[in-house]
């Protein structure tokens, strides 16, 4: 994405963007990263260092409602974090080691926040008790040295991939995969939910998306330029968005109810926005793209403008251009 760079947390590196981590096929930009730590008898001690990275649709659903705000007031927001940890987009969360740590001893403190946070609230079930049971069987045996990582896919639909590494690279394959939403989403909470154990990270990212805010919708993507053209037959898929661009060729009326007068070469621009679906699965409303599954249909005068759809997501290969 333009204007996200690489960012450093003590000796270790995270770059600006990681192309399909596992169970994933995405390009994830580094949206924030900073250490965790804790005060030891007077001394700040960092055991952890933490990158956090988000799909590109991120910038937009998240704009809709917190374009506007300083930094200051986005890392001050409980419910900003709550919105990107529950938002319909995928995130990928590395956690590498500053110092030596064991797989038991990381997954019993996440467990043990998760299970405080979910008894307080009153979500835990016998569903996340397995869940959380699975989480810790994964980590059991593992021993994690300085600069190796555990790595964290979450998608949209529920499911939390689990992946460890030695390096700084990023295997195809996944160790394990979590299918309950709630542990998905709990992984990133504890990071920088409102009790989060890395206020760095937190910052970091309010800071990061802040600037990403000001910059125009268009300059906010990872690519800039018309993934394809449309044709009646073009179908969008579930979380996609799009972005369609009419050009005038003539002077010519308007297609919109105003009848808004274009000159030639004249644009405008629609962006369907608030489309929700639910998700059978876990019977939760989701954000999803409009007109899943169904033609999208586009109707001009005399055929005298040209039609172009930019897409947020997956689209048909087959798509063709129309006039």
């Amino acid at each position: 994405m333009a204007y996200v760079t690489e960012l450093q947390v003590e000796n270790y590196v995270f770059p600006s963007t990681v192309v399909k981590p596992p169970a994933s096929s995405n390009t994830l930009f580094l949206a924030g990263a900073g250490n965790r730590g804790l005060e030891i008898e007077g001394k700040f001690v960092k055991f952890t260092a933490i990158g956090v990275y988000l799909e590109e649709s991120a910038v937009p659903f998240l704009a809709t409602k917190w374009k506007g705000k300083s930094s200051e007031e986005l890392n001050n927001s409980v419910e900003f974090f709550r919105d990107i940890v529950t938002g319909p987009f995928e995130k990928f969360t590395r956690v590498t080691m500053i110092l030596p740590l064991t797989g038991k001893q990381y997954s019993e403190k996440v467990a043990e926040n998760c299970i405080a946070h979910w008894k307080a609230i009153g979500t835990y079930s016998d569903a996340e008790s397995k869940a959380i049971e699975k989480f810790l069987n994964v980590f059991q045996n593992e021993i994690f040295p300085p600069g190796a990582s555990i790595l964290f896919t979450q998608s949209p639909l529920g499911s939390l991939t689990i992946s460890f590494t030695k390096d700084d690279s990023i295997p195809d394959t996944g160790n394990a995969v979590i299918e309950n939403k709630q542990v998905s989403e709990a992984v990133l909470e504890s990071i920088i939910g409102k009790h989060g154990v890395s206020p760095a990270a937190k910052c970091s990212l309010a800071e990061r998306v802040s600037e990403l805010f000001k910059k125009s919708y268009a300059e906010a993507s990872v690519s800039e330029k018309p993934i394809c053209c449309i044709n009646r037959n073009c179908e969008a898929t579930a979380w996609q968005e799009l972005k369609v661009r009419a050009i005038s060729r003539k002077h010519r009326k308007g297609i919109d109810k105003h009848h808004a007068k274009w000159p030639p070469a004249a644009t405008v621009t629609f962006i369907p926005t608030k489309v929700f679906g639910i998700d059978p699965e876990n019977k939760q409303v989701l954000k999803i793209a409009e007109a899943v599954g169904k033609p999208i249909e586009i109707h001009a005068k005399e055929d005298s403008f040209i039609f172009t759809v930019e897409t947020r997501g997956a689209i048909k290969a087959s798509c063709n251009s129309m006039q």
